[in-house]
């Protein structure tokens, strides 16, 4: 879990216009971030168009990807290109 999780922080600190909240430390699955400028609602339909599902949060506003012991590399790829295209405007 941890490490899915470590996989898709450093995918998404890539990411410009990406910021994390969640602290580095932590033994959780759970990532929280935001897209600046994009709405995460909207950001999380555009990328559950792109088959990635992830939470949406009204407070903070921002998405929330959740890592476990199911998630691989192509995970964490398709996240990760799926939020680039969010963050370019490419929905």
């Amino acid at each position: 879990m941890a490490t899915a999780r470590e996989w898709g922080r450093t995918a998404l600190e890539e990411v410009p216009g990406v910021r994390i909240l969640t602290p580095a430390t932590g033994v959780a699955g759970l990532l929280t971030f935001v897209i600046d400028g994009r709405d995460p609602q909207e950001a999380c339909a555009a990328l559950a168009a792109r088959g990635v599902v992830i939470r949406w949060l009204e407070r903070p506003a921002a998405l929330r990807a959740s890592f476990g012991f199911f998630c691989d590399e192509v995970d964490v790829q398709r996240l990760s290109e799926g939020v680039n295209a969010v963050a370019r405007g490419d929905w």
